[in-house]
């Protein structure tokens, strides 16, 4: 078995979270505030769009209205988990990028104000505290 093959996914899960770190640190060393900036413009960018977008559509509209560049396009890694995990946007399939050799890319949709204010409303169940004797 090569070593390659005997990676585990919590490994391999692992080293894509290290670089997503290490890009996202690299962008804000050339310039501060990068991935807020980022972020900010992917919530608007999202907001507007009508159909689901690549990352790299929203990073040429986005560098193309005077979003800083960053210095490994990889940065943009940690702007789209974050905008995940605060449900600006899902995941809505895949598609063909020309800018990979017609390598499948993710695409994304923005998650409504309605959809997310029925995601922040889940009803939660609360554990019984027991009571205090008296």
């Amino acid at each position: 078995m090569s070593p390659a093959s005997s990676n585990t996914y919590a490994e391999a899960r692992s080293r894509r979270e290290v670089g997503i770190v290490r890009s996202t640190l690299g962008a804000e060393r050339k310039h501060e505030g990068w991935a807020d900036e980022a972020f900010a413009a992917l919530c608007v960018y999202a907001a507007r769009r009508r159909r689901p977008f690549t990352i790299e559509e929203f990073r040429l509209d986005a560098e193309r209205d005077g979003l800083t560049p960053p210095p490994d396009g990889r940065a943009y890694g940690g702007v789209v988990v974050r905008a995940l995990r605060h449900q600006v946007v899902k995941h809505a399939g895949w598609a063909l990028a020309s800018s990979s050799n017609l390598s499948p890319k993710s695409t994304y949709a923005s998650v409504s104000v309605k959809q997310r204010s029925l995601v922040l409303r889940r009803p939660t169940t609360k554990k019984k505290r027991a009571g205090k004797p008296s």
